[in-house]
Parts: C-alpha cells; structure tokens; sequence
C-alpha cells in the first residue's frame, strides 16, 4: 500500500502534467490509469473529502463516445462555475442542461462533451481564434487563427452541432435530430469510438485526449467530493436570447421543492 503522502503526490502529478507522463503511469494500460486515480481520490487526504468512498464503490469513467454520460448536470453546472466565476450560476446550469438533453436524445455520453467544451473554450472564457457570440463550444471549422468557424444562432444550436460532431466520430448511428453541424460530412464516421482515438483525428495534438481525460477525472472528483450541491430558485424561469437577429428561449426544468435551498 502506498502511503497517504506519496499517493496525494502521485495523484497531483498525474493531474496537472499535461502529457501524463509519470513514471508510474507511462507502462500501464489508461484504464487502469483510470481506476488507480479513481482509487486515490477515494482514499488519499488530497481531495478533503469527509466520507472517502470505498474503491468498490466508485462509478467508472466510461471512455466510450456513444454511451450515458452519469454526472449529474447541477454537478457540472457548480463546477463550470468555479472554474469561471465570471459566468452566474444560471448561466451554467442552462448550458449543462442543454449538454445533458442534447446528447441525451443522440445517445451520446454527456460527460465527454462537457469536459470537451470546458478543454475548448477555456471554460467559456474563449480568448482564442473563437467569440463568445459564435456560440461555437468545440471549435467547429476553426482550422487556423485566422479562421474562426462556424457560427451558431444560439446556445442549443452550437451545442446540438457539437454532440452531432461527436456522433459522427463516435458512432455511424444516423442523427435523431436535424443536422446542424456543418462538417458532420466531412468525418469518416465512426473513426473514433473512444476519447482515446480523438487525438490525431479531432485534434492534431498526439495527446489531446489526455487533456479531455484530465477535465474528466477533475469533474468526476468535484462531484463525489460535493455531495450536497442545491438548485437555485429558478422553476419555471425562461429565459430569451436574442441574437444575431434569432429569439432563442430556454426553459429551465422544474425543480422539485425539497431541492431548494
């Protein structure tokens, strides 16, 4: 067993590198890169966590594009938060519910495109090539610097485009929802089934999936380690965009009362 000090080390240095390239790691299969770092969340003092969870009582991390995401969309939506604290809550939860109904009705895995679009925009704080106003969460088309992709009406429209492009490295099921995503031609279908197959193919970068794994894993933690995160008071509010000329409305779901803070 590996002491409580070296496994808060192991698991901060498997965290921040970028390329994953601890020694303890650079020989062993990713999946079982993953249960280790499940493991030492549960049981190592770094996480601050009251109540460890047993190992044999941690969710795995479903690598597959085409699968149930299982982070709850109030998990997401706190934690894009704090990564962003110039973002309302609000602002957040709409976002999260959209990624969670959207790749929900397309059979793909929620978590995955979340973590993707946090690694993509900067947690929303762009400042790349793509604006804020293109509602472009994944940069679509954005090829170059020069080249700022594809813009998209509103926030649902972006983030459909987003889980399509998936779908269409994922999977060669067909689209249950109109297409939108304008290169959704262009990927030969079905080339990447797993996140670890997006690297070279959605991205240049040879170790671009381990940036999406590193955001997974940290979401992942966030939500075991805040068990009693509450809704705000917002049943029922709608809320108008207006952009580019497009009304865009989005209703937030019912929140049931005992939820409330």
């Amino acid at each position: 067993m590996i002491a409580a000090p070296k496994r808060a080390a192991f698991f901060k240095e498997i965290i921040i590198q970028k390329d994953f390239s601890a020694t303890d790691t650079q020989n062993m299969p990713l999946k079982k890169v993953i249960l280790c770092l499940l493991f030492f969340i549960a049981l190592s003092g770094c996480v601050n966590q009251p109540t460890p969870l047993a190992p044999e009582d941690l969710p795995a991390i479903n690598l597959k594009i085409a699968a149930p995401g299982h982070i709850p969309a109030l998990s997401k939506a706190y934690f894009l938060r704090k990564m962003n604290s110039k973002k309302s809550l609000l602002q957040c939860l709409i976002i999260a519910q959209l990624y969670e109904s959207e790749a929900r009705m397309e059979g793909i895995n929620s978590d995955i495109a979340f973590a993707q679009m946090c690694l993509e925009t900067g947690f929303l704080r762009y400042g790349g090539t793509v604006l804020p106003e293109q509602n472009n969460f994944c940069g679509l088309g954005t090829l170059n610097a020069s080249t700022k992709g594809a813009y998209f009406n509103h926030p649902r429209e972006g983030i459909r485009a987003h889980i399509q492009h998936l779908k269409a490295y994922g999977t060669k099921e067909p689209l249950t929802t109109p297409q939108i995503d304008p290169r959704f031609h262009l990927v030969q279908r079905g080339i990447a089934p797993f996140v670890e197959d997006l690297s070279g193919k959605w991205a240049t970068d040879p170790k671009y999936h381990y940036k999406i794994l590193s955001l997974l894993l940290r979401l992942l933690q966030f939500h075991y380690t805040n068990p009693n995160l509450k809704f705000p008071r917002l049943s029922g509010l709608v809320i108008q965009y207006q952009n580019q000329g497009a009304e865009y409305h989005h209703q937030v779901k019912p929140i049931p009362k005992s939820s409330h803070e």
